[in-house]
């Protein structure tokens, strides 16, 4: 699957307390994934996964696009691995200790999907070898050393990347929510109100999609939602109708409980409205002012 249709497509707000790691699929970092980095991650409350172990999916891609989406922390192991030389290099090179060493290719592409879609904080940069040099594209990203012949201090220093980094997200997380507060406008509590925390659907019956017919409000305080990244927005399948559907990100129930409880106190339960007028619909399908 192309990496943008499985982003566009298949990219869900929830996110899993799992820690992905990309690392080359050798012997040599056997031992580095089984004591140093699970255990670390277990110690973290993390689940530790690497896509070349999983046996449910036929697609080492969709694992590798579906952990870089949705893992709390993505480790991304930079270690060179000796390369075969090709044949115009191999009559160059007299032995094997002069074979040119880089990162894993597979690492590097999957380094870009994580860069591409993740905030700094989330992606940690290691490796066990510290005198070779960076390729151009991460020499200037901060990278971590582990001693890939101790074990037991790997861990610790794997175990302390993975607090540093949860406790760096924790703090950018209040000052966002901190800053999403401040630019929460009156109909947007509305909306709130109305449909938190359930999914709801904006339609329209023109096949065209014009959503003229949709309340004014309405959009703006979708729109305002979704800038602010509390509301993540897909196209419904073709039903006659202009349809798409809106989901709660983990940031935006942040946001809302922060509001503290006053803003949703004494509100109908949004699961038990009537039916809406015009534009409205329930995400499951029926016309509804709330969804479940």
């Amino acid at each position: 699957m192309f990496p943008r249709d499985f982003f566009l497509d298949y990219w869900s707000p929830a996110v899993r307390d799992q820690v992905f790691v990309a690392m080359p699929f050798a012997k040599s970092f056997d031992l580095v994934w089984s004591d140093a980095i699970a255990p670390a991650a277990k110690e973290c409350g993390l689940v530790p996964f690497r896509a070349d172990l999983r046996k449910a999916s036929d697609s080492i891609l969709v694992d590798i696009l579906d952990a870089v989406a949705h893992a709390r922390l993505i480790i991304a192991d930079l270690s060179p691995v000796v390369c075969a030389p090709s044949g115009r290099l191999r009559a160059l090179l007299s032995s094997a200790s002069s074979r040119p060493q880089y990162p894993n290719g597979n690492v590097m592409y999957e380094l870009g999907l994580a860069h591409a879609m993740r905030q700094a904080e989330e992606v940690i940069l290691v490796r066990n070898h510290a005198k070779t040099n960076l390729l151009f594209d991460v020499s200037g990203i901060r990278v971590h050393s582990y001693d890939g012949n101790d074990m037991a201090a790997s861990q610790a220093t794997f175990e302390g990347l993975m607090r540093d980094a949860l406790a760096t997200i924790d703090h950018t997380k209040v000052l966002q929510v901190a800053r999403a507060v401040q630019a929460i406008t009156i109909d947007d509590i509305k909306l709130i109100r109305k449909y938190w925390p359930h999914g709801f659907t904006i339609t329209t019956k023109d096949r065209d999609g014009d959503l003229n017919g949709i309340p004014t409000s309405l959009s703006w305080a979708t729109a305002n939602l979704q800038k602010l990244g509390m509301l993540h927005a897909s196209p419904l399948p073709p039903t006659g109708q202009f349809s798409v559907g809106l989901t709660w990100t983990e940031f935006g129930n942040a946001v809302v409980k922060s509001l503290g409880p006053s803003v949703i106190q004494g509100r109908p339960d949004p699961r038990k409205l009537p039916p809406a007028k015009g534009a409205l619909a329930s995400s499951s399908g029926e016309t509804s002012g709330g969804n479940s």
